[in-house]
């Protein structure tokens, strides 16, 4: 039988050491990450090169891009072939023009031939990109998360009988405050962006921390390659243990993991910590809503008029969670705090998997949206589902009528799907200029109308009319959560408590 010839990509990569590669191919993400104060450029920018091959030098130009970096990181960890050879920076760009040209030749996860298929994986994939583009998206989903963790959590409400203690059950597990973790992991994050990716524990010098705590973190993020070769997770293991462990020292995958790990670390430390020793799994994922809930319905008492909006009683039959009134037109609102699995949320998204996250997420909530209307015997409401996590397009949400057919026929041109982060400059704006408000509500409704895809992004209508930025976070002090950060660096030592 005729044997399949090795990728051009594997071939050359399979000349080098393993650590020199991984070595420049991370250092080259931070260099990225750290070289420019333009948000694009940390993501996605162009380089020159010279390389010399079979003999003759040769100058190239490559786009690196930060999802590709990761995926050409992996694929190299996985292939697991290596030479003598210690790789240099331009054969290390190199390396990764090659593995450019290999993602455009190898097989797809998805079935050419179904258009579908492709828009899925398109809009699966495009989240990460949408995510990584924007740093403030990290710093904005830290300080909301740990203001509905650390404070929401506290909240005196007839709703709020969790049972959970944030604060004290994170210490009693983890050793350390909640804040003192997040300092912990941000300050691990700023020492690879410093050292070029890769660290030894013994060179590390740190006044604040014991060091004892910061290898125990370091360690529990920490992943062998074999690990990764070997892990279901595939790609997203690097989610989950970001750092690289190899011959003795600690390499940072990607700046952007670094920073996804720290912004949702105290969510996942609860969330585990109730998978793993809690007979009721699914305790603090539920919890966490309803914490979501009260959070939502801050927003609106600090952004909108008495009497305008109530929370809708439970009824006979499926519910939105929210009716609001501004002027004349009505909102029905369902919420939804649950996240992707991690086999979505990558370059190479599981088609399957996202289709099951649509179909039970988003479809649920449109019936849940539909019947309210109908109920309330309500016309032309706006009917929004309102998600927590910040990973999908706007676009994403008109393929659930793709994957579910039969929610066609209530599919009136007024359902919008909206991400927490866009709610909150929605109101925001309505808040201090309606005017502006109405008027953004009023494009969206015509472009949804027209079937535009500019119409399904909200997040490019609130850029067109000059609102760039969460001013919500800012003016009702939800980002001191990230600033707290680095005053607990600059004023604390952490003092470790040994773990319940």
């Amino acid at each position: 039988m005729k044997s399949i010839p090795v990728d051009p990509f594997f071939s050359y990569a399979s000349q080098f050491t393993l650590e020199s590669v991984l070595f420049h191919i991370t250092q080259i993400a931070f260099n990225l990450f750290n070289n420019t104060d333009d948000e694009q450029s940390r993501f996605s920018d162009y380089q020159n090169y010279t390389v010399t091959i079979n003999g003759h030098q040769r100058k190239y130009r490559v786009r690196l891009v930060q999802t590709w970096l990761i995926d050409c990181l992996y694929h190299v960890i996985c292939f697991g072939k290596e030479g003598k050879r210690v790789i240099s920076r331009d054969e290390t760009l190199y390396l990764i023009h090659l593995f450019c040209n290999y993602q455009n030749v190898k097989p797809k996860p998805y079935n050419r031939d179904n258009f579908l298929e492709l828009l899925l994986y398109v809009n699966g994939f495009g989240g990460e990109q949408f995510k990584f583009e924007n740093l403030h998206n990290f710093i904005d989903g830290f300080s909301r998360e740990n203001y509905i963790l650390n404070t929401i959590s506290r909240k005196k409400h007839p709703k709020n009988n969790s049972g959970i203690e944030f604060e004290q059950e994170f210490l009693s597990y983890t050793g350390l405050s909640p804040l003192a973790y997040s300092s912990m992991l941000f300050w691990i994050f700023t020492c690879f962006a410093t050292n070029g990716s890769r660290l030894r524990i013994d060179n590390i010098k740190i006044p604040q921390f014991e060091l004892s705590g910061i290898e125990a973190i370091i360690e529990k993020y920490s992943c062998t390659l074999e690990e990764i070769q070997k892990s279901s997770l595939q790609r997203q293991i690097l989610y989950k243990q970001p750092i690289i462990k190899l011959n003795g020292y600690y390499i940072a995958s990607n700046p952007f993991l670094m920073i996804a790990l720290f912004a949702n670390s105290n969510y996942w430390v609860m969330r585990d910590k109730y998978l793993h020793t809690n007979n009721n799994k699914q305790k603090f994922v539920n919890v966490f809503g309803c914490y979501f809930e009260l959070y939502f319905e801050e927003i609106l008492e600090n952004c909108l008029p008495a009497g305008s909006f109530k929370n809708i009683p439970e009824g006979n039959g499926k519910r939105a969670d929210w009716l609001i009134r501004l002027n004349d037109t009505t909102f029905l609102i369902e919420q939804k705090s649950s996240l992707s699995m991690l086999g979505i949320k990558q370059s190479e998204p599981d088609i399957a998997l996202l289709k099951k996250h649509i179909v039970k997420n988003w479809g649920e909530a449109v019936e849940q949206l539909d019947s309210t209307e109908k109920a309330l015997e309500i016309s032309n409401a706006i009917k929004i589902v309102l998600v927590y996590e910040n990973y999908y397009l706007g676009g994403c949400f008109e393929l659930l009528f793709e994957v579910k057919p039969e929610l066609q026929k209530i599919n009136n041109q007024r359902f919008w799907f909206v991400n927490i982060d866009e709610f909150e400059m929605m109101m925001i704006t309505y808040k201090h200029n309606p005017e502006l408000f109405f008027e953004i509500v009023q494009e969206k409704l015509a472009l949804d109308l027209s079937e535009t895809e500019a119409g399904q992004d909200l997040t490019a209508l609130l850029s067109k009319r000059g609102v760039f930025k969460n001013e919500y976070l800012d003016e009702f002090g939800i980002s001191n959560q990230f600033y707290q950060i680095s005053d607990f660096l600059h004023k604390t030592r952490i003092n470790r408590v040994s773990p319940a």
